[in-house]
């Protein structure tokens, strides 16, 4: 062989990479010389939230099963232990490592027994120093937002020519965590049968993770998005209430803040809106279904898009939208707003605001309204020189009111107001005289 070319004139290292059971020496002599890739993939066993939490006992434990034992009085919070297993490096004796995340300041989501790109900042050099930029992306069958399990991917209904797969055979079959294909032991991804299960019931950070469904969301091709593993997202994109297929306004950018997108049904029910459609798992647990024509359904086309009505809670802020119209919020005989302009929504269930000093709420300009609540316990209520303050929606009834005699410590004493026979009250000394600024119902 020359210059990595077999005598049939094949290249030899493309032959390593190719996925086949039976490999000659040539090849696997060259899958095992040739340096791992800059990033190569690893399983994660444990994720520390914090080093301060770990007794000697444990920081002792894991300096005996990794091949860097120094960076374990020296890794940073959500540092990982992770085996890596690119190019069956899982299936052989070799320890795991501790990698510290790429970026402490932009933190993602990472799981036990999810899978890892990781890399060394120069690993011809040294591999005690490394880093772990994200979970794996997966195929669009396999990714899940709360839990992925990186191996699904060698799926036999997947890997199965197209017109064969979803052919009903399998529809009471439940998503698994195989360790390669499941059936193969040449194909494992980790050394024993059991791995997979056994680094999730074995890792700490598996207590402080909620398995649970969680819908997948459409994207504009202009939007960035953040979404965390438990149905939390922040979407920087347009205006938009409903599918990422309507057609997006000009100037209407929008931050939508959410969290409970949808609601979760029950195994096999029929989703409703912009619920996901969900099955139970091996592990006896739901998730969201990705490949419900294995089980004989059909995908929720509107799953995970922003439903201003049913989601659970959400602070919305638009450069164009009509908030009274998107969020359908109606006032007893209030108009809605008409046109569309600059606007900011928080809906939800219990909406809380707590100030040290002072809230001042203010509409309009010069001769707007505000309302100011302060800490010593006062709420002053100012209307505009053309504007009164009404309470109740017909109030049309002026109040009686006399000077005060004395206002502290949270009461206010009037003066009486006097009436004599078939005198009047309202016109001001002892008589008292009306608000001018109040209406009443």
């Amino acid at each position: 062989m020359v210059g990595g070319i077999n005598d049939a004139g094949y290249p030899a290292m493309r032959q390593a990479f190719v996925v086949q059971q039976d490999i000659g020496e040539e090849i696997n002599e060259v899958r095992s010389n040739t340096p791992l890739p800059q990033f190569p993939i690893a399983v994660v066993e444990d994720v520390i939230l914090n080093p301060a939490f770990l007794s000697e006992e444990e920081k002792t434990e894991i300096r005996n099963s990794v091949d860097n034992p120094e960076m374990v009085d020296r890794m940073p919070r959500k540092s990982i232990i992770a085996r890596i297993v690119t190019r069956e490096a899982g299936r052989s004796s070799n320890k795991s490592s501790v990698f510290m995340p790429f970026n402490q300041y932009d933190l993602q989501p990472i799981k036990p027994g999810e899978q890892a790109v990781v890399f060394y900042t120069d690993p011809y050099r040294s591999n005690r120093i490394g880093f772990w930029m994200c979970r794996l992306a997966e195929p669009n069958d396999v990714d899940d937002l709360n839990y992925t399990h990186g191996d699904r991917r060698y799926d036999d209904n997947i890997k199965r020519p197209t017109s064969e797969r979803f052919d009903g055979q399998n529809l009471t079959e439940k998503p698994g965590f195989p360790n390669g294909d499941g059936e193969n032991d040449d194909s494992r991804t980790l050394g024993g049968e059991k791995d997979f299960e056994n680094i999730v019931k074995k890792a700490k950070a598996s207590q402080y993770h909620v398995n649970e469904p969680v819908p997948r969301y459409t994207p504009r091709p202009g939007d960035r998005i953040i979404q965390g593993s438990n149905n939390s997202r922040i979407v920087l994109g347009t205006d938009r209430n409903g599918p990422a297929t309507t057609a997006p306004k000009a100037f209407s950018g929008a931050i939508d803040l959410v969290v409970g997108v949808g609601s979760v049904p029950k195994d096999r029910e029929t989703p409703k809106e912009n619920s996901p459609r969900v099955v139970k798992n091996t592990r006896g647990l739901l998730e969201t279904e990705k490949v419900p024509q294995k089980r004989g359904f059909k995908d929720n086309p509107l799953e995970g898009d922003p439903n201003f009505q049913n989601d659970k809670s959400r602070i919305y802020l638009s450069m164009n939208g009509n908030a009274d119209d998107d969020f359908e919020i109606d006032i007893p005989t209030v108009d809605r707003t008409s046109g569309e302009s600059p606007c900011i929504v928080l809906k939800t269930n219990q909406a809380r605001i707590e100030c040290r000093e002072d809230l001042k709420i203010r509409v309009g300009e010069e001769n707007g309204a505000s309302v100011i609540i302060k800490a010593d316990g006062n709420i002053i209520f100012v209307p505009g020189d053309n504007g009164i303050i009404k309470l109740g929606k017909n109030a049309d009834k002026a109040i009686l009111v006399q000077n005060i005699a004395l206002a502290q410590g949270g009461t206010v004493l009037g003066q009486g107001i006097l009436s004599t026979m078939g005198g009047q009250v309202g016109i001001g000394g002892s008589t008292g005289t009306f608000s001018k600024k109040v209406l009443i119902e």
